[in-house]
This record gives structure tokens, C-alpha cells and sequence, in this order.
């Protein structure tokens, strides 16, 4: 393994973040401030109570299990409170180092979903909930990690409109608010940047099938009763039970949106806090390399879909790809022809090499 100079040349020289990956979520214009500011920054005069008396150690064993929009209404208490609040580590490292996520949570409604304590817990892991990948994004209606893969292609990222999951799974309006409702943002999402132009309610269809089955009993009472157009909000009682229907369950793919995935994922850094620095994930230069010479250097019979497109697009964490750049021959080649001899990667020595 090369020695710390050297492993950041590499890092600069031969890892690139994804940009069009991050466009393609929730994201916001550097300008914007949050909608939530105002009750985060503001003093007041009320006093906090009991909780005064408390040891700061139990005190902050308390805060956090509050969610943000509650830490940021016991900011504005006083002095006092906004001090205490502001050195909770949940509150202040996510404010330091996952902002954004906090917009996107603050913009969809769902910023009293989670408690400070969950979201640093996952701001602190690094894996992706549905494979042993690097995660660098969030999921919001789970509140889980994930990586750009799974968003495009785990069925249990699926994601529905509120009315579309009320009708496959028979849910009223009651039932629905067991789980996330997101309020999309508007803007442009997917990697083909299509546009949203009116805001939705969309939830996680995983998580819809899981109310939906509790509410009705089993999956095969569920479908009867969407079938029949029948919405309950409450757990079904035996003498409530729809009548036996044949043939006629609702259709799996009813309102599918694909584009609908990427308005409920936003970027999430990974935390490393001992170093107190973040890592978003970076891609390597060599599997970009084999990606755009995949005509000229793989012979015919080699699955390009399946393996090159999926190995230029994979992220690594930062100390995984100094792993990764000693077994990656096109990485390896670039390092070796280019970036020890100087001539550097810039975008037109990449257009030059990458794609002639």
C-alpha cells in the first residue's frame, strides 16, 4: 500500500465524486437557506423547566431522542436551551456535515419523522441497506442508506403515489399515515433529469404492502379487498371480511413511475468521527476508462450492460478504492502512462484517451 502523500495523489488524481448521481435526488441550490431557519436561529425567554436540574450527560440522552423539528423548537427556548441544543453532537454534526439532508427531510414533511439519534446513527454507517456497497445517498421514507444502484433497480425502493398505494392495498386515508407520506420537491430527477412541475404525495410501496397486509390480515384479504375497491384504516375484524372474489386482483404496476425513486433519495455523506471529515464516495478513473474504450478493448461476447456500465457507476468509500486501484489494471495504466509522468487527467486529455 502506497504511503499518505501518495494515497492522496491517487485519490485526486484517479477517484471522481458523480455528480450527475447527486442531481439526479433531492438536492438545492447552494443559495437556498432552510425553510426551517427561522426557529432554529431565533432567541426567546421561556424558561426549560425541569430539564434544567438535569446532569448534561441525562440531558442529552433525552435530546436525542427528539426529532429535529422538536430540537429546533426547544432552540428557540432561551440562551440556555440553544447552547445546550447546539452541543448535542446528533444535532450538531448533522447540521455541520449533512445539511442538505435535513432540507430535503424539512421540504418533503418529514422532519419530524426521525429522531436525531437514528439519522446519526445512520450518518455514522456506511453500508447500503440493500447490498454491501458503499451508500451515499438517503432513503427517506425508510430513513435508510443506499447506493445509486439500488435506487435505480431494488424493488424494495419502489416507490408509488399515496392514491396509487391506497388503491393496490386497500388503504384509507388512516392507515396511509402509519407510514411517510413525501411531499416531492419540485425540479428535475433521474439521471435523463426528467422534470416534476407539481407536487405530488408519494410513499414507499414496501411499506404500503406492509400496512396493507397488517390492516386487512394477509396479503390474499388485501388483494380481495383492494379488488373490490374496499379501504379500511383499521385492523380488519373476522366479521368484516370482504366476500371471496375470483379472478380479479388489482394490477401489480398500477401509477408505476420510476422517476418517482429518485424524488425520494437525497445525498447522505458518511461520517467518519473520529477524523470528524466526511466521505461522499468517489468512482474510479480506470472503470470510466474501460466503459468508454468497451468497443476496442473487450471482446464481443463480453456483457458491457451487465458489467462495465454497473463497474463505472459503482462507489467506493475513499479507503475502499485505494483497495480497489491496486487490483484495477485501467487504473493502474493511468497511473503508471499519465499521472507519474505528469501529464495529468484533465477533461480533454480524458476526452482524448477515453474516447478515441
Amino acid at each position: 500500500m502506497e504511503d499518505a502523500p501518495e494515497q492522496k495523489t491517487i485519490l485526486t488524481s484517479l477517484a471522481y465524486h458523480w455528480i450527475e448521481a447527486d442531481r439526479a435526488v433531492i438536492r438545492f441550490p447552494k443559495s437556498r437557506g432552510l425553510e426551517y431557519s427561522r426557529a432554529f436561529t431565533n432567541g426567546g425567554t421561556a424558561s426549560m423547566g425541569r430539564l434544567a436540574l438535569l446532569p448534561l450527560e441525562i440531558l442529552y440522552n433525552i435530546l436525542r431522542e427528539l426529532d429535529f423539528e422538536s430540537l429546533g423548537a426547544m432552540r428557540c427556548l432561551n440562551t440556555q436551551s440553544k447552547d445546550v441544543v447546539g452541543m448535542l453532537p446528533a444535532y450538531r454534526d448533522l447540521g455541520t456535515f449533512a445539511y442538505d439532508a435535513l432540507r430535503a427531510l424539512s421540504a418533503t414533511g418529514l422532519l419530524s419523522k426521525y429522531s436525531a439519534k437514528y439519522l446519526y446513527f445512520i450518518l455514522c454507517q456506511d453500508r447500503c441497506i440493500g447490498c454491501t456497497s458503499f451508500g451515499s445517498f438517503l432513503f427517506l421514507p425508510t430513513g435508510c442508506r443506499c447506493c445509486f444502484s439500488c435506487i435505480e433497480t431494488n424493488p424494495e425502493m419502489v416507490v408509488v403515489s399515496a392514491s396509487t398505494a391506497a388503491a393496490l392495498f386497500g388503504l384509507a386515508n388512516k392507515a396511509l399515515r402509519q407510514i411517510a407520506i413525501i411531499t416531492t420537491v419540485l425540479g428535475d430527477y433521474g439521471i435523463s433529469q426528467k422534470t416534476h412541475r407539481r407536487r405530488i404525495r408519494i410513499v414507499s410501496r414496501q411499506e404500503a404492502r406492509k400496512v396493507g397486509i397488517l390492516i386487512h390480515g394477509s396479503e390474499e384479504e388485501m388483494e380481495r379487498a383492494a379488488a373490490l375497491g374496499i379501504r379500511r384504516g383499521n385492523v380488519l375484524r373476522e366479521n368484516d371480511r370482504p366476500p371471496k372474489v375470483a379472478n380479479r386482483s388489482i394490477p401489480q404496476s398500477l401509477g408505476a413511475n420510476d422517476t418517482l425513486r429518485f424524488m425520494a433519495c437525497t445525498p447522505f455523506p458518511y461520517l467518519y468521527v473520529q477524523e470528524r471529515r466526511i466521505d461522499k464516495g468517489v468512482c474510479c478513473r480506470g472503470c470510466e476508462y474501460n466503459w468508454y474504450r468497451r468497443d476496442e478493448d473487450f471482446p464481443s461476447g463480453y456483457d458491457v450492460s451487465q458489467n462495465l456500465f454497473r463497474k463505472q457507476n459503482k462507489t467506493f468509500s475513499e479507503n475502499e478504492f485505494l483497495v480497489h486501484f491496486e487490483n484495477c489494471r485501467s487504473a493502474r495504466m493511468l497511473w503508471d502512462d499519465y499521472i507519474l509522468k505528469r501529464k495529468g487527467l484533465s477533461e480533454s486529455v480524458r476526452s482524448t484517451i477515453f474516447r478515441t
